[in-house]
């Protein structure tokens, strides 16, 4: 017979139950395990939706859901370990289209040559962590470090 499947209402209820509240007023999902790029999927009446987008009734086609928490978290280095990608708090969330997500985020828009990162150190030589993706050293060590990453020196 299967697992009986919940419902929209179910799951978001679920959702915020085990939530955990952060200091930045972030409301975190804990009872799903995050896939590999940091989002949480979850069934709905049988189907898979990403569960930040379960808090609008109606998404139209080609917009997306924007973490504003994500963007305004200057020491948040972002990709899959970004923990704003499992925030769930109505107030950190907004609905736009591709472009306006871009353009709200620190990162620029996709296919365009980043020659900075978003605080300002450049990507070239020593300052670049090993990888496909361009990734601030400067900044990784002030992370690492406790540090804000916006506070040390281009």
């Amino acid at each position: 017979m299967g697992r009986p499947r919940h419902t929209r209402e179910e799951t978001l209820a679920l959702a915020v139950a085990t939530a955990v509240r952060t200091e930045q007023g972030c409301l975190i999902a804990t009872h799903w395990r995050p896939q590999a790029s940091g989002y949480i999927r979850v069934k709905v009446g049988g189907e898979l939706v990403l569960l930040h987008r379960l808090l609008f009734d109606d998404i139209p086609p080609g917009m997306t859901v924007d973490h504003e928490c994500h963007n305004s978290d200057r020491t948040c280095a972002g990709g899959p370990e970004c923990v704003h990608r499992r925030c769930i708090e109505p107030t950190h969330l907004f609905v736009r289209d591709q472009r306006g997500n871009w353009q709200r985020g620190r990162m620029g828009f996709p296919g365009t040559v980043r020659t900075h990162c978003p605080n300002g150190h450049p990507y070239e030589g020593a300052n670049l962590r090993p990888g496909k993706i361009k990734r601030c050293l400067a900044c990784h060590r002030a992370r690492q470090a406790g540090r804000d990453p916006a506070l040390e020196p281009a």
